[in-house]
């Protein structure tokens, strides 16, 4: 068994179903997400520097354009370490349904 290959609207979608409302999925290119920093509507990680953090979004540019697309595969790694397959994105949704939706009710009251 191999572990999920997910884009963000497949990702909200799952969760969607788990949690029984809509999850939204706000994507955005590479640029658009570099754009959005650099206009301070959003931030990198405090842990992250400079230059480091450019070339995260240097490899996200090559991954969304294609030149990495060999580095988005499923392998059995997850398995091999724990030594029993990995628990998919749907299964841990609907095993943590009650605490997700415990957090998003905090967080909006």
């Amino acid at each position: 068994m191999y572990t999920d290959v997910l884009n963000a609207a497949q990702a909200a979608a799952i969760l969607s179903e788990a949690l029984g409302r809509a999850i939204p999925a706000e994507v955005l290119t590479p640029d658009e997400l570099l754009q959005a920093v650099s206009a301070g509507l959003a931030s990198t990680p405090s842990f992250m520097e400079g230059h480091y953090a450019l070339s995260t979004f240097e490899w996200l540019r090559q991954t969304y354009d294609g030149r990495m697309d060999y580095s988005a595969v499923t392998t059995d790694t997850v398995e091999e370490l724990l030594g029993r397959p990995p628990i998919h994105l749907a299964e841990w949704a609907v095993r943590h349904r009650d605490a997700l939706l415990a957090t998003e009710t905090a967080t909006t009251t």
